[in-house]
């Protein structure tokens, strides 16, 4: 599965996200969960959690049982494996700001779409190469994220490494930069692929991207090129038709606020 966390074994310091309210009314684990790009509770609109709010570990109660057929009860997924207390119906978590709720509510409607998978292919190369340890990684990430939001990782080196690494807050920052390159399209993406070569090298090295992002990515690579006024139509075009179109629209929002990301990309 695309995106999915990992936790336990040697990831050291990674465990299972959760909503300590949702637990409490329903019981049970939610897939969506597991997925990194869903790092907020739509129901009750707060970031999940992976830690347990009495010991303070990574928790991991569910991960114990997640190949078993045999749960012993629901008590078994909702305590902690280190401190055996339970995280159902705790304080509530840190409530979400509404840019961040907006775009889970976006990214979540879009992965129950069977037509969005460009969308996401290129999602996923952006934010693979953006989470790299290289230098031009972490300039760009310097350029494109607040200092309030650089990135903390959940990897035992301490390095973002990959995305499903980062804890819950980076991710959810993480998505709103990457998806904020939509905006303007394509000049906003060629201005920042132009801003560090390595970066539209990585991506240069898939071949299974989309023809819609392959041609920007041509004209990033040709310095002082521009790429022609139908562009930005041919995405609004591919978008509408295979069903993203919120996702741009998202970013074009954003992008027209005047604390757009905090105030950074301005």
């Amino acid at each position: 599965m695309p995106w999915r966390l990992c936790h336990g074994g040697s990831y050291g310091l990674m465990g299972n996200q959760y909503c300590p309210a949702c637990l409490g009314e329903k019981g049970h684990h939610q897939l969506q969960w597991s997925i990194a790009i869903y790092t907020c509770c739509l129901r009750h609109n707060c970031f999940l959690r992976e830690s347990c709010p009495h010991c303070g570990k990574p928790f991991r109660s569910a991960s114990r049982f997640l190949n078993s057929a045999f749960v012993r009860s629901e008590k078994d997924l909702q305590q902690c494996a280190y401190c055996n207390r339970s995280v159902a119906n705790y304080a509530p978590s840190e409530r979400a700001d509404k840019k961040t709720l907006r775009l889970c509510h976006v990214l979540a409607s879009l992965v129950r779409k069977s037509n969005c998978e460009s969308f996401f292919g290129v999602l996923a190369r952006l934010l693979y190469v953006m989470c790299r340890p290289s230098t031009s990684a972490k300039n760009l990430r310097a350029q494109m994220l607040p200092d309030s939001h650089q990135m903390t990782s959940r990897h035992q080196s301490g390095s973002p490494m990959n995305f499903e690494y980062l804890d819950v807050k980076s991710r959810a920052y993480m998505l709103e930069a990457v998806v904020s390159l939509f905006a303007e399209w394509p000049n906003y993406l060629i201005e920042t692929l132009r801003s560090t070569n390595p970066l539209h090298y990585h991506l240069h090295l898939s071949n299974d991207l989309p023809s819609w992002y392959e041609r920007v990515e041509r004209v990033a690579m040709i310095p002082n090129s521009k790429p022609k006024p139908s562009e930005r139509e041919k995405l609004l075009q591919v978008a509408t038709r295979q069903g993203w179109i919120t996702a741009v629209q998202f970013a074009e929002e954003a992008r027209n606020t005047a604390d757009f990301f905090h105030g950074r990309l301005v």
